[in-house]
């Protein structure tokens, strides 16, 4: 399983940024190999988040309790995304929310120390951090925005075109807190005619 997981990781660090046999080596020495169980929890709210995890097999969502208690998804992860709490990770300071595995799941990790400590040896493992930084920040603003300028309906259509087997994965519960809609109301959602 490892030396699988560490090529696939490899591969995908590849197709975002070209490094050098040298700065790939560096990366790869740096990272571990993890396995989570289902409903594991990595992360809960208020913990600091010091570690990047790269999801070989499985799926992990970020999730935070909302002032009723309500537990909410925020953002879930599947094969080839990256898993981490950006904000903690960069300050080392307690995040508001908190990551779980929802199924039995593979994973990479990275620790913040090692991953700052190649950034300043390797300018493309430093531009690598800049560019994962940039998409976990674009699909961030795009998630806000849609339930900023979208109904229930549009933001479900969404979810569905851009994770159609996270369908087929997830728990209503957690695709309606996902949506923030009511179990009853993505009942509706989905019976609609397409």
């Amino acid at each position: 399983m490892y030396k699988q997981s560490v090529e696939l990781f490899a591969s995908q660090i590849s197709k975002i940024v070209k490094l050098s046999p040298e700065a790939l080596q560096a990366l790869l020495d740096c990272v571990e190999a993890g396995q989570l169980a289902k409903k594991e929890y990595i992360l809960e709210p208020g913990g600091i988040c010091d570690c990047i995890y790269y999801i070989h097999k499985g799926l992990i969502r970020e999730y935070f309790i909302d002032e009723k208690g309500n537990d909410v998804s925020v953002w879930f992860g599947k094969e080839g995304d990256f898993a981490v709490l950006l904000s903690s990770f960069i300050t080392l300071e307690p995040g508001l929310t908190g990551l779980q595995a929802m199924e039995a799941s593979e994973v990479i990790v990275l620790k913040h120390v090692d991953l700052y400590r190649l950034y300043d040896r390797f300018h493309e493992i430093d531009r690598l951090g800049r560019i994962l930084t940039e998409q976990y920040f674009v699909a961030s603003e795009a998630h806000t925005r849609g339930f900023r300028h979208q109904g229930a309906l549009e933001r479900y259509e969404a979810f569905v075109s851009h994770n159609p087997e996270l369908i087929r994965r997830l728990s209503l519960k957690h695709i309606a807190s996902y949506l923030g809609v009511s179990l009853e109301t993505l009942s509706r959602l989905r019976a609609r005619p397409h």
